[in-house]
């Protein structure tokens, strides 16, 4: 018996292989890689794998990770603590490893992508923002980016526009799409009566059904399908992508949900979360990450930490500088529109020989300086605002005594 992915199992996992399969089998070999355990935050311990048996036996070439790829990955992997040490050699082809600051600078136009993050939340923004810029795609989960009713909606009427009859089965969920523009509640009643054995044109659903329709009604005034996604679809298709394509070309996944896959281009998001940093050991994110890199065929894009704004990040942002200025701080510090009049009136009073000078840096220190007093006029027991005036004062100490 071969139990793969070992690293994975879960101790109720291991007690079930120890109790069940061991006594009952002539030989068991454990396969996997403690290296890909990124499972620990369901419980799993990586030593119950490490300590599974005497006798290892080190797979060292890989069929699919290049040169560059299989670089980066160890010196990656030599940061994790605690680990089984491996040396595996990569495929004869170079590869190459490219920086990026954002996701849309990658070059996504061509080739097969698989475009990976370390959460849904991240996976999210990645959709959001390839949907904004009109990219077909598949996201693991959840499937197409267009919805598969629509996708078999434009299918069927495209076949039908083509001479294709086609069965009760293949037109049901057609009809249920049609706009009500095209057929009245009478027309849709007429269609669940037709004989189930036979098969339709498109000349025979206009027949019995009264569709006001002809082979050149495009699809968008045929299906019920909202703006938005109309919108979507044009876009999809202006960029020359194949929407009824079996193969995705472009996969959007988390790291876990693509272990075991790969890709010729894979494009990994470094980005994380809060939650996930706070509450992993180290090696844990190390172990995911190298994961991901080692998914690749070909090419390697990194997209460095950045916020991934969208619009509704911005709403979000806006909305948080919102409660910041009329909350926490107004109470700190009084109103913003009272505090910057105080502070306007303080650097008035400093710079009024100045105006039609250049200012000095201690003259910006003189200015800082008035910040925090005007803030001290609000509350004088902020004990931040007196460090921050003794720290603006001694550097201004320092320019002064270095210019004398």
């Amino acid at each position: 018996m071969i139990i793969d992915e070992a690293q994975d199992l879960a101790p109720l996992q291991w007690r079930m292989v120890k109790e069940v399969l061991v006594p009952n089998s002539k030989e068991i070999y454990y396969a996997g890689d403690d290296d890909q355990a990124i499972y620990t935050w369901m419980g799993v311990k990586l030593e119950d794998f490490l300590k599974a048996s005497d006798k290892k036996t080190i797979l060292n070439k890989s069929y699919r990770v290049p040169s560059a790829v299989h670089e980066f990955s160890q010196n990656l992997i030599k940061k994790v603590s605690t680990r089984q040490l491996k040396e595996w050699q990569p495929t004869k082809k170079d590869g190459t490893i490219t920086w990026h600051r954002d996701i849309l600078d990658v070059d996504l136009t061509s080739g097969e992508w698989l475009i990976l993050a370390r959460t849904n939340y991240i996976t999210n923004k990645v959709c959001t923002r390839l949907k904004e810029e009109g990219y077909l795609y598949w996201r693991e989960g959840t499937g197409w980016s267009i919805s598969p009713n629509v996708l078999n909606g434009i299918e069927v009427w495209l076949k039908l526009c083509k001479n294709q009859n086609l069965s009760i089965a293949e037109l049901k969920n057609f009809v249920k799409l049609l706009n009500p523009d095209i057929i009245t509640k009478s027309g849709r009643k007429r269609f669940s009566h037709l004989d189930p054995e036979q098969t339709y044109s498109l000349e025979d659903i206009i027949e019995s059904c009264s569709l006001s329709v002809t082979h050149e009604t495009p699809w968008q005034k045929v299906l019920k399908v909202s703006e938005q996604e109309t919108a979507y679809i044009m876009s999809v298709r202006r960029r020359g992508e194949r929407i009824l394509t079996g193969t995705p070309r472009i996969r959007i996944s988390t790291i876990h949900k693509a272990k075991g896959g790969e890709a010729d281009n894979v494009a990994l998001l470094l980005d994380s979360t809060k939650a996930c940093v706070e509450s992993l050991d180290q090696d844990s994110e190390i172990r995911t990450f190298y994961v991901g890199a080692t998914r690749a065929k070909k090419t390697l894009h990194l997209i460095e930490r950045r916020i991934l704004l969208t619009n509704k990040d911005r709403e979000y942002f806006l909305k948080e500088a919102e409660k910041l200025i009329n909350g926490q701080r107004a109470k700190e510090y009084g109103p913003a529109k009272k505090n910057h009049q105080r502070i306007a009136d303080i650097w008035t009073i400093l710079l009024d020989k100045k105006l039609n000078d250049r200012i000095t840096p201690e003259e910006v220190v003189a200015c800082m300086i008035g910040v925090k007093v005007a803030r001290l006029a609000e509350d004088i027991s902020k004990d931040d605002s007196w460090t921050d005036v003794i720290g603006y004062a001694a550097l201004g100490g320092e320019i002064i005594n270095d210019k004398t």
